[in-house]
């Protein structure tokens, strides 16, 4: 027994069973991306995300805002300055957030090999391109030392996939076409 139920409204009107009434969810925010992995000799292309928003600070696999076909994904690639060698379809995937849903396209490109140096952290002008445009499209304050000293992009292979660079589980359906060979 509760120890107002003399005083209390609701149960003088019947609902105290009722209450307290949950207010509806909210429905979550349905957002289309394509995914891209992009692997060369051995490698795949990561990008750290900005320090603000959904995933802040952590690797991904470099994605588009929107559902593109492979025609469009090549042609952005070309446009960012990669030489494709090969592209595949990947199947849709789908990962649930509280608030938002990503509905994902994916796509395995096989570049031909870009001039970079892995171990002093320099990115190939189509990396730092790319970079540029995003921090732009995002209206995040961006400099050219910024992205030159602190790159936000990396190549990296199998073992530091797994040991250095770790990705959220959003991008756990595409992990078996991370590296070529491994489906």
């Amino acid at each position: 027994l509760c120890p107002v139920s003399g005083s209390c409204q609701a149960r003088a009107l019947g609902i105290e069973t009722a209450l307290p009434i949950k207010a509806p969810k909210k429905a979550r925010k349905i957002e289309k991306r394509t995914i891209l992995i992009l692997r060369q000799q051995g490698t795949i292309l990561l990008h750290k995300r900005g320090e603000k928003g959904l995933l802040a600070g952590l690797w991904e696999l470099p994605g588009l805002d929107g559902e593109l076909g492979l025609e469009q994904v090549k042609q952005f690639l070309e446009q960012k300055g990669f030489s494709v060698k090969g592209i595949e379809t990947l199947p849709a995937a789908k990962h649930i957030f509280s608030h938002i849903e990503w509905h994902m396209t994916g796509f395995a490109a096989d570049l031909e090999l870009l001039p970079f140096n892995r171990t002093d952290g320099f990115i190939s002008s189509a990396e730092r391109a790319w970079e540029i445009d995003m921090l732009k499209e995002k209206d995040e304050v961006y400099s050219r030392d910024r992205v030159e000293k602190k790159p936000r992009w990396v190549w990296a292979n199998s073992q530091e996939l797994e040991k250095k660079y770790a990705l959220p589980s959003a991008f756990k359906y595409y992990a078996s076409w991370l590296i070529k060979g491994q489906k």
